[in-house]
């Protein structure tokens, strides 16, 4: 097999990979709108739908790059299955977004679209971020567990990872790991200890700074006093 093959056979896996994760979230989608989940949940859903079908046609472009133009049409058949998938979760949603504005403007609630606060681990943010996202998330999406996972990082998002579909458990860890005092604590005590101290050596530097002017001041002021005696004297 020579090195364009190869090439070629290494970027249809890529694209059989990508193609798997695109088909997991337009099925997850879907799942959601089963669920009759919230419109901002939905948007989150179809955003990562977004990302893994633009991540597909990254990896097609470079494949028929390197293709002859006799297998161009199959090639162009395999993208278009997965673009119709695409749309169809797109009417889906403008589709339930419509519904949603009808139901708001019966009731005469109208929210606003916002940016979904966000949690990396660091314990001292935990408590402002609690509230906010009960303030902000809980009512819009209620206790969505994907809204939750949304607003998770890092550290965060690693606790949560194996009930990331079930909210009570996944708020239940973080609660255990960062809601304690102590661990604030502890935090604070860290960074006072990452403050470096004055060290002994610079005080005494600038103790023998000071001193060092004074001892010129004062030999400025014996020039003066000399200097002043011997004009009286003459």
């Amino acid at each position: 097999m020579d090195s364009g093959s190869s090439g070629n056979e290494s970027l249809r896996r890529k694209r059989g990979a990508a193609k798997a994760k695109f088909r997991r979230k337009v099925k997850f989608f879907h799942a959601h709108v089963e669920k009759e989940s919230s419109s901002e949940v939905l948007r989150w859903i179809f955003e990562d739908v977004e990302k893994s079908f633009d991540e597909i046609e990254s990896i097609h472009m470079q494949l028929i790059q390197q293709r002859d133009s006799t297998s161009m049409d199959n090639e162009d058949q395999y993208m278009e299955m997965l673009e119709d998938e695409r749309i169809e979760v797109r009417c889906l949603l403008d589709t339930k977004l419509g519904n949603k504005s009808v139901k708001k403007d019966q009731t005469t609630v109208k929210l606003k679209p916002f940016d979904p606060p966000l949690f990396s681990g660091n314990v001292r943010d935990w408590p402002t971020f609690k509230e906010t996202f009960n303030k902000l998330v809980v009512p819009q999406c209620g206790k969505e567990p994907y809204a939750l996972l949304q607003c998770l990082e890092s550290e965060a998002k690693k606790l949560v990872r194996g009930v990331e579909d079930d909210f009570s458990a996944m708020m239940a860890r973080l609660e255990e790991e960062y809601s304690h005092i102590g661990r604030i604590l502890e935090s604070i005590l860290r960074d006072i200890r990452k403050l470096k101290p004055i060290s002994e050596e610079r005080e005494r530097s600038n103790t023998h700074t000071h001193t060092d002017r004074l001892c010129v001041h004062g030999r400025d002021n014996k020039s003066v006093n000399n200097n002043n005696t011997k004009m009286i004297r003459v």
